[in-house]
């Protein structure tokens, strides 16, 4: 029996998502997926477009076995912070074989090569990063630089594209925590990351949520884009009025939380350096959505996405300090079960047997058994999922189920 994990957002399932379950299963001979999925937020810093159990759902009704929530200190950090979590969430769970993730590529030798640069950090390669960060560059910019100049002209594609940034920072991650699970790579099919156009067979996450803005649940342009079962989800979903949820739909609570913090305070939150604090202070009072604070703030050395997650992390509170105290005891602090398959449960059970973390899968009786570290990273969930459901509340005067009263996702 071999089991494969993958790591995911989800957000929403797509076609593009089936297909990488798929090839994961094939080419890595598995019989099962576990994923690692983002929760309420993810890693742009935006919020889910509908919540994570329904998210859940999709995942388990094509392919995947095992559904593991990864804690928003991760799902929102950077890609090197996301990709080393959610590799040492799967590595923990003691059951899996491989990983598997889409790049553009496609070749997990060339995406290797720049991995074991990174992990290992030549002193050429330090020197050229410190010289670009010394310009003023942002960090992402003064690395992918610093790597041109450290490896030949054809790699420069490789370096630039995000799906193969994620893939590197995985390759790393393995490297780094010495794991015996086997990395594979499929290239990825259809449109773009970014790709905002709905023209491909194959539509991206980010299409398909700017055409959720404009578009009824019974539009039959869904149809194309999403798996059955997903695009029932879905539908669901706008139909109870849990969703779809989007970044401006936070911008009330966001205005009010910086309308009423001062710098000092604001200062010790996750992403907020070298006095971005200021910036966002003296453009809030004039914004009117968190788009227009974003133009307001993004520079040079602030990128969007960089502004994105300060924000966020503004809003739920998530700091350094902790930030940093779970990174240096090995980031996720247990293993949090949104759902699983009926013949999957012998994979649970196996894991109970062999992870290294504790198994969550039902909140109120498992916080009981944690220590305060857990507990701690624990209660942010918490706290999280229900400034999502404040959210939903607020949009569509709907009362959702939260970590408490949900349980998990069986089918």
């Amino acid at each position: 029996m071999k089991i494969v994990g993958v790591i995911t957002e989800y957000n929403p399932f797509h076609k593009g998502h089936l297909y990488h379950i798929e090839q994961a299963k094939r080419i890595t001979g598995s019989d099962y997926c576990v994923a690692v999925m983002s929760g309420s937020f993810v890693q742009r810093g935006d919020p889910s477009v509908i919540s994570k159990w329904a998210r859940t759902k999709s995942a388990l009704e094509n392919g995947v076995d095992i559904v593991i929530e990864l804690p928003v200190h991760y799902s929102t950090a950077s890609a090197e912070f996301f990709s080393t979590a959610a590799v040492a969430l799967l590595n923990n769970t003691g059951i899996i074989d491989s990983i598997c993730f889409g790049s553009e590529e496609g070749n997990i030798e060339s995406l290797d090569l720049i991995a074991s640069v990174l992990a290992n950090e030549p002193a050429s390669y330090k020197k050229w990063l410190a010289h670009y960060l010394d310009e003023g560059l942002n960090y992402p910019t003064a690395r992918s630089r610093a790597l041109k100049k450290y490896f030949p002209h054809e790699l420069e594609s490789v370096i630039n594209s995000p799906n193969n940034i994620l893939g590197i920072e995985y390759l790393k991650a393995l490297k780094r925590l010495n794991s015996s699970m086997k990395p594979y790579t499929i290239k990825r099919i259809g449109a773009g990351y970014h790709d905002e156009t709905s023209s491909s067979p194959v539509v991206s996450a980010t299409a398909i949520r700017k055409h959720l803005k404009h578009i009824s649940a019974g539009s039959s342009v869904l149809e194309d884009m999403l798996p059955a079962s997903s695009l029932l989800n879905l539908r669901q979903a706008i139909e109870e009025k849990t969703g779809p949820i989007f970044p401006n739909d936070f911008f009330p609570l966001l205005k009010y939380k910086l309308l009423t913090t001062h710098a000092t305070a604001l200062r010790k939150v996750l992403d907020v350096t070298e006095g971005l604090e200021n910036r966002i202070l003296s453009s809030i009072g004039q914004a009117t959505s968190i788009d227009m604070l974003l133009d307001m703030v993004t520079t040079k050395r602030y990128t969007r996405t960089k502004i994105n997650r300060a924000l966020l992390h503004i809003l739920l509170d998530i700091d350094k300090k902790s930030f940093e105290t779970f990174n240096l005891n090995g980031f996720s602090q247990y293993i949090k079960v949104l759902g699983f398959k009926r013949d999957a449960q012998h994979l649970m059970k196996q894991m109970k047997d062999l992870a290294t973390l504790p198994i969550i899968t039902n909140v109120k009786a498992s916080s009981m058994n944690l220590t305060s570290l857990q507990k701690k990273m624990l209660e942010t969930e918490i706290r999280t999922t229900n400034i999502y459901n404040i959210v939903v509340l607020s949009k569509f005067n709907q009362i959702v189920r939260n970590d408490y009263t949900q349980s998990v996702i069986l089918i």
